[in-house]
């Protein structure tokens, strides 16, 4: 790699204004420019100090509440130069946050923070994913839009929705899918394409991937249902997630907190 890269952490969500950042990463003629946004309770995140320059001077990983100097946490964006990259050793388990950017500092590079006032969210917990879908369905991020819809229900091509079935907003709904006869849908839901929902059966406040099939008498609260997920009819489920090609029989109760694996049968 001969020329500046932009990485992102995987499990975050962010409307940042990237081409701002880069701009300013030029202008600071950096090796490293950290994206940084401010957190209510820093003390689950790397907190970053700064200069009035906003150059680095410091990295506190999840620190004590009487070590805090500051609610600015790395944001799991970097741009980095070259010279950044040769220094990750091959064959080995590196950390850009605890091996390289630390190295950097001690060598006194130029490690500059760009602050910015945007939509960030670390997704890497179920509850997180969950706020980032409300936050997207009630405009919070700049990313997802209603445009005006009033009724804030949007469905995709080629849906066979029931006139019988109720759908109260926020809800979107993907291609190709089948809402059966007096099904109910509370939003804030999100529905994946390819998914069928089946007569009489509710799904309340729940993220729905794709090809998600749910047979008729279903009762579903506060859940995620990934790939394939097929569940049985007369199923209670509330706040668990469901992994890939997961088979929930009939009659089956999953209670609250359950994670269930890929490809499990559950009967």
């Amino acid at each position: 790699i001969d020329e500046p890269t932009l990485v992102f952490n995987g499990d975050i969500f962010t409307d940042l204004d990237i081409t701002a950042m880069i701009e300013n990463h030029r202008h600071n003629k950096a090796i490293l420019t950290i994206a940084l946004t401010p957190v209510e309770d820093p003390t689950s995140y790397g907190l970053v100090e700064t200069d009035n320059r906003n150059k680095i001077v410091r990295f506190l990983e999840k620190p004590n509440p009487d070590e805090i100097t500051t609610n600015m946490i790395n944001a799991g964006t970097y741009i980095i130069e070259p010279e950044v990259i040769s220094l990750i050793p091959s064959q080995t388990n590196c950390s850009f946050e605890r091996d390289i950017f630390p190295l950097l500092l001690r060598e006194k590079k130029d490690v500059f923070a760009y602050s910015a006032d945007c939509y960030w969210m670390d997704i890497g917990k179920p509850e997180n994913y969950f706020q980032l879908h409300y936050d997207l369905l009630n405009g919070k991020s700049n990313q997802y839009s209603f445009n005006n819809n009033r009724k804030k229900i949007v469905t995709g091509s080629s849906c066979i929705i029931h006139s019988s079935a109720q759908i109260t907003g926020p809800v979107v709904i993907g291609d190709n899918c089948t809402i059966g006869e007096y099904v109910k849908i509370n939003g804030p839901v999100v529905i994946g394409s390819n998914c069928q929902i089946s007569n009489s059966s509710i799904v309340d406040d729940c993220i729905l991937w794709k090809s998600v099939h749910v047979e008729p008498f279903v009762k579903i609260k506060h859940t995620i249902m990934a790939n394939n997920t097929h569940i049985g009819s007369g199923s209670i489920i509330e706040g668990a997630v469901l992994g890939n090609n997961t088979i929930i029989g009939f009659g089956q109760r999953i209670k609250t907190g359950r994670l269930i694996s890929p490809n499990t049968v559950v009967c």
